[in-house]
């Protein structure tokens, strides 16, 4: 019975041991709940107290990219500034509301109408030159001819004859084409001279002033040659051009001869022609020609001063240079428009 005794409160003794060990472990489970919803409260509290707050991010850390509307915000472009050592001092944010590539292609676009622009305006400028040099060559033309010939009269003899004694059965002459010096061989049955190149061959080249005498010769195959003449007579050889091959200057020429240099001739329109301009040069240096705008038209007879050297060019096209006063041409006739009246009358 004692011993039942004992062995009974030893047991409640050890359950109760064994309860106030439960109840102390519950009570520390307890206490750490309580803590750490206090701490979860508190740290909420202070997240909404300071919505401004930003944390510090690591190497490791990135920000999210956030998509951005170009009807909202503009690009930001950076660039920086170089300070003494090299270093960047600070980012510059330039604000654009497109992208690098849109922006680029905007500047190209205005780029190329400004060179536009520019290569219009240059041709426009082109073709004033060309109408007012046209225009200055029209007031020399209709000039009165008797005054002028009345204040050239004094000198139109050193102006047609370069200072030497020419005898009144001589005309003054420009070449047309390059001009063949002829010789004569024999005569045919009929008579008339039978001419042929002088050997070694030699050639005047266009626009080149020479003289002649006034009485023509008729020779074999009808064509007309007119003896050139000398004036520093040292020629011991008769030596003759081809009337096909020079034009004759008449003292009494309308417009007066004597007031044009000795490369201008008259060129007489076969048909309705146009002038032409100089756009600009292709790749092997000829001139590109162009009609000039607005157009100038010339009728079939009528007649403009020209300079006879042949210009060549951009597909091989042959012009000659309207004559402009101040010895700088602009302006152009095709050469197949025209022809060369043997007299400038």
């Amino acid at each position: 019975m004692n011993n039942s005794n004992r062995i009974y409160n030893e047991f409640e003794r050890k359950l109760q041991f064994d309860m106030s060990s439960h109840t102390c472990v519950a009570k520390e489970h307890m206490k750490k709940t309580i803590i750490l919803i206090v701490l979860t409260i508190f740290l909420a509290s202070c997240s909404a107290a300071s919505p401004a707050f930003t944390p510090t991010l690591t190497e490791t850390a990135s920000i999210p990219q956030q998509e951005v509307s170009p009807s909202s915000s503009p690009l930001a472009t950076p660039t920086s500034t170089i300070t003494p050592t090299g270093i960047p001092e600070r980012e510059i944010v330039v604000l654009t509301h497109e992208t690098p590539d849109q922006v680029l292609t905007a500047v190209n676009l205005q780029l190329e109408e400004k060179i536009l622009e520019l290569t219009a305006a240059a041709e426009q400028l082109s073709t004033l030159e060309a109408e007012a040099n046209l225009l200055k060559t029209q007031v020399v033309k209709s000039e009165d001819s008797a005054k002028d010939d009345e204040n050239n009269n004094s000198n139109s003899n050193n102006n047609n004859n370069d200072g030497f004694d020419v005898p009144s059965n001589v005309y003054v002459v420009v070449t047309t084409q390059k001009a063949v010096v002829y010789i004569t061989k024999r005569n045919n049955d009929a008579g008339y001279p039978i001419m042929e190149p002088y050997v070694p061959r030699v050639k005047l080249e266009p626009a080149r002033k020479a003289w002649v005498y006034k009485s023509s010769i008729r020779a074999d195959g009808n064509d007309t040659f007119y003896e050139s003449y000398d004036p520093d007579g040292n020629a011991e050889l008769k030596v003759y051009f081809r009337a096909q091959d020079i034009q004759i200057k008449l003292d009494n020429g309308s417009p007066s001869p004597t007031k044009y240099p000795s490369n201008v001739a008259v060129a007489e329109f076969r048909e309705k022609s146009l002038v032409w301009v100089q756009k600009g040069t292709d790749d092997g240096g000829k001139p590109i020609m162009v009609i000039y705008e607005p157009r100038i038209k010339y009728q079939g007879g009528e007649e403009e001063l020209v300079i006879p050297e042949v210009i060549i060019g951009t597909g091989g096209t042959h012009f000659f240079a309207i004559y402009d006063p101040d010895g700088k041409s602009s302006a152009y006739v095709r050469e197949k428009d025209v022809l060369f009246p043997l007299f400038w009358d």
